[in-house]
């Protein structure tokens, strides 16, 4: 199969609408991941909050939960840098088939002339952000407020 035949362009068309819909496909099913996630992990804080529980040592570990959500933002967070890359190629690849092969506009034509930096990839990167952020500092403000220190190294009796 030659590069410029059309059985192969169209292969090819067809190859880098299958990625973007698997891509697409992806990214929706992580966001459920992720407020799954975090859903278990803030059920978890409520838990440990309200002291449901029959031992001391789980009253010093209240900041947990939010440093997992940190922790799991934060790789969130590149898992989207990642696929926002792919994407882009994507994009870009399809939008190149379409121009220099076709007479007609199609779909990635129309993405590449939306996409903007104000994009849902945009909007996400900074929703994930600003959950890191804030479930950081209620880890840390837990964290000092119970003497979680105290884990790993010997306090004082007070």
């Amino acid at each position: 199969m030659e590069k410029n035949s059309a059985e192969f362009i169209s292969t090819m068309y067809r190859e880098v609408a299958q990625d973007m819909r698997f891509l697409s496909e992806w990214r929706f099913k992580s966001i459920q991941r992720y407020i799954l996630t975090l859903s278990a992990l803030l059920a978890m804080s409520g838990w440990l909050i309200m002291g449901e529980h029959e031992a001391a040592f789980w009253d010093q570990l209240h900041f947990v939960p939010y440093l997992l959500i940190t922790i799991i933002t934060i790789a969130f967070i590149i898992l989207e840098t990642r696929n926002a890359t792919l994407q882009n190629l994507i994009i870009k690849t399809g939008y190149d088939i379409e121009t220099k092969y076709t007479e007609v506009s199609g779909i990635f034509e129309g993405m590449k002339q939306i996409y903007s930096k104000k994009s849902y990839t945009f909007l996400l990167k900074w929703f994930y952000v600003a959950i890191s952020t804030i479930s950081f500092i209620i880890a840390v403000l837990l964290f000092i407020k119970h003497d979680a220190w105290c884990l790993f190294m010997d306090c004082p009796a007070l």
